[in-house]
């Protein structure tokens, strides 16, 4: 969910003008003859309204049509206007913690002049260490797992729903682990992809890559350098890609550059379901259970 830099500006100066005029929202939405649940969506930013209605809406609150309309605001919440048009605000993903973008509409008019200040001090704190959009977005996808204490329950059903179908077809439903052979035998039949896995290293400039997916063949192309269990995850995270049904993703591992907050989660959630896919998560319980139900320590089993 992208920031709409107008919307938001907009609705932050309604709602701002507002509660300096002392009204409710059924009082102005009375005076301007909408509705208050409309007046609402205008003051999140989710709507913007046509220009006969700002100009009563302006009547309203004493306001000049164009100042009420500019997107600029005034100097001390300057840096309010260069955090809502940043890179990194309109990315930031709003729904995956529960809120929606235009909540910051009232948080930024409790108190303007303060959270100015505030931005003000965040933006040379980034200046200084010279943060990219890329550190933020990998900084949401830490805080995205840690309040789900890294654990996606979907995922893992997904990872079984795989087995139990796609696995049955090839009879390794139950095969713990899965072998390399198996996975590359889903991949080319189910999703026509085939794994070239010489060529990278021929290539000066890809050859520090673990992996770079082609789309146009499609092909994955596979560092020979990796050990074998790093080959299997690399082709199980493929699958994932495929099953999710997840567009927005890397084309190399590591990523040689991140865009956006879903491509990094859709990259991560690829990659989980390839170790779900490997690792089952009914197996892996009972081993953890049989291990620690040890009186007494037992390396070997650990």
């Amino acid at each position: 969910m992208g920031v709409n830099l107008v919307n938001v500006i907009f609705g932050m100066k309604v709602r701002q003008a507002r509660l300096e005029a002392g009204l409710t929202v059924t009082e102005f939405a009375s005076r301007c003859n909408l509705s208050p649940s409309y007046v609402t969506d205008i003051e999140k930013g989710r709507k913007y309204p046509r220009a006969d209605k700002i100009m009563r809406m302006a009547e309203v609150l004493g306001k000049d049509y164009d100042d009420l309309v500019s997107i600029k605001l005034d100097s001390s919440l300057a840096h309010l206007e260069s955090a809502l048009a940043s890179d990194i605000l309109r990315g930031f993903p709003f729904e995956e913690f529960g809120l929606e973008a235009s909540d910051l509409v009232t948080l930024l008019t409790r108190d303007p002049v303060k959270i100015s200040a505030l931005i003000h001090g965040i933006l040379d704190i980034i200046r200084w260490y010279d943060l990219k959009e890329e550190d933020f977005l990998r900084a949401a996808l830490r805080a995205y797992q840690e309040i789900h204490d890294n654990y996606f329950a979907e995922i893992e059903d997904a990872a079984i729903a795989f087995r139990q179908s796609i696995g049955r077809r090839y009879g390794c439903e139950d095969d713990i682990p899965l072998s390399q052979t198996r996975l590359e035998t889903i991949l080319a039949r189910e999703y026509g992809i085939e794994i070239d896995a010489s060529r990278l290293v021929r290539e000066p400039l890809l050859s520090e890559f673990r992996s770079v997916f082609a789309p146009a063949g499609p092909r994955l192309y596979i560092n020979p350098r990796l050990r074998s269990n790093q080959v299997k995850f690399l082709i199980a995270r493929e699958l994932g890609y495929r099953y999710l049904d997840l567009k927005e993703r890397s084309l190399t591992s590591p990523p040689h550059e991140i865009t956006s907050f879903q491509q990094l989660l859709n990259d991560f959630k690829a990659a989980y379901f390839g170790g779900a896919l490997i690792m089952p998560q009914g197996p892996m319980l009972e081993d953890l259970k049989q291990v620690f139900s040890l009186t007494r320590w037992q390396p070997q089993p650990f």
